[in-house]
């Protein structure tokens, strides 16, 4: 991008500065982003969600198949309802 912007003279140290500020904000941003998920995935071991998860989902009285299904169902629905935002 840095040859097409030369190329069409567009190229000048205001747009170098304003790509390199946007560049450090989107960076940042997804690094606040990894910092939660991996803080939320350390709360919950410690209070032991996924093992309750694990435990009452093999409670359940159904087949394999039957949990399998249920959960690509949610994944789809998250995957459709999460799209628009």
């Amino acid at each position: 991008s840095l040859f097409f912007a030369a190329i069409e003279g567009k190229l000048s140290l205001r747009l170098l500065n304003a790509s390199a500020e946007a560049t450090a904000r989107n960076t940042a941003l997804l690094g606040l982003i990894i910092f939660g998920a991996y803080l939320l995935n350390y709360i919950l071991t410690i209070i032991n969600v996924p093992q309750a998860l694990a435990g009452l989902i093999s409670g359940l009285p159904l087949p394999p198949w039957a949990i399998m299904c249920c959960i690509i169902g949610l994944y789809f629905a998250l995957g459709t309802f999460m799209e628009g935002f």
